[in-house]
């Protein structure tokens, strides 16, 4: 497996690029960020050079939908835009959601149609099926996030892990896997060894938090040690991202991060 760490959470006190060398120092080869949008993506690039490291994902759709219809255009025109960016700096990953998210508080920004369950999930089908072709030419792999509405993500449509991965199937697109977000689908369903066994082959990115508080591993309820043995045991060779906001101090939490992993 592949360890990265994601700077958005992690070295508070520090500016947006200079996170990037440090985690670097604290020996990481991997991070990933979020949204690239509004930012210098020259001085990303050029930070992520000078650091070492290299970028396995970010944000691929920002501030559109997969499940309203009327941002379809857009959210093609958008996941182009940021295909490109990751082709330019080398990221083998995007990560894409079923609905744009309220910066203040987490939620799902409420869309003007009423459409049904059943609606959403066959315009999130839809616009997927769209986007693989898109993904294969720049040969990236969109990882499709499943979040939690029970804590961090209220009225966010894909929540479910197993209708997560019923989506996947359906596309079947070797270029559209799901981002399994632990702490997430933790807080969800749980039992996830076996989800994450049973689902593997549809897996293509994996982000590590404990639970409850979104923090290092050690901190909660989640056997890390286990699930991370479980994964190398069912031929997971892909990324773990860790995504999570450090409970103390940035140096306690990468103890515990490396701890988790040996």
């Amino acid at each position: 497996m592949k360890y990265s760490l994601c700077t958005e959470m992690m070295y508070g006190k520090l500016s947006f690029t200079e996170r990037f060398k440090a985690a670097a120092d604290d020996g990481f080869e991997y991070c990933e960020f979020w949204r690239w949008e509004g930012r210098d993506w020259n001085a990303i690039t050029n930070a992520v050079k000078q650091s070492g490291l290299k970028v396995s994902s970010f944000s691929g759709d920002d501030k559109y939908s997969l499940v309203d219809p009327e941002d379809s255009s857009s959210y093609l025109d958008f996941l182009g835009r940021s295909i490109d960016k990751a082709v330019s700096i080398g990221c083998p990953n995007l990560v894409i959601h079923t609905d744009a998210l309220n910066p203040a508080d987490g939620s799902a920004k409420k869309i003007k149609a009423d459409l049904s369950h059943e609606q959403k999930l066959m315009n999130a089908y839809d616009l997927l099926k769209k986007s693989a072709p898109l993904a294969a030419k720049g040969g990236v792999t969109l990882v499709l996030e499943p979040l939690n509405t029970l804590v961090d993500h209220k009225n966010y449509f894909l929540s479910d892990p197993d209708i997560s991965f019923d989506l996947i199937e359906a596309v079947a697109s070797e270029n559209i896997k799901l981002l399994f977000d632990i702490y997430h689908m933790q807080i969800m369903k749980g039992n996830i060894i076996e989800r994450l066994q049973k689902n593997i082959d549809k897996i293509g990115y994996i982000h590590a938090a404990d639970v409850p508080g979104r923090h290092e591993p050690g901190t909660g309820e989640l056997s890390y040690g286990n699930i991370f043995k479980a994964l190398k045991e069912s031929g997971y060779a892909g990324f773990v991202g860790f995504e999570l906001s450090p409970m103390g101090d940035n140096g306690k939490a990468i103890e515990a991060i490396k701890r988790s992993i040996v």
